[in-house]
């Protein structure tokens, strides 16, 4: 599968591709932010004090690249190397076998 942030679209070839990076959605009424991301660890209360909770950390912001022609859309992490694996992350570490090549 060809990678559509090197400019071109894997299933039409079209070279036009559209980078969407992702904003915090504000929810004023509530006080919160929301943007796409893979996890995020939530934020324990300040010790001692009941000042409400620190926004939450967040790890793998997603980013889309869509095709201006036929509308296909690959996503990708960023810092993929960041985020952290655990359960309290909803996150499993899946290790493939090694590539040895077709001969063995």
């Amino acid at each position: 599968m060809h990678d559509m942030r090197e400019g071109r679209c894997p299933l039409c070839f079209h070279d036009e591709i559209v980078r969407a990076t992702p904003e915090a959605i504000d929810d004023s009424d509530e006080g919160r932010s929301y943007v796409l991301t893979v996890t995020h660890a939530r934020s324990e209360q300040l010790s001692g004090m009941v000042l409400g909770l620190r926004p939450p950390v967040t790890f793998g912001i997603i980013e889309a690249y869509i095709c201006r022609r036929c509308g296909y859309i690959q996503s990708f992490a960023r810092e993929p190397g960041k985020i952290p694996i655990g359960e309290k992350y909803e996150t499993t570490l899946i290790r493939g076998a090694k590539d040895r090549g077709p001969y063995r």
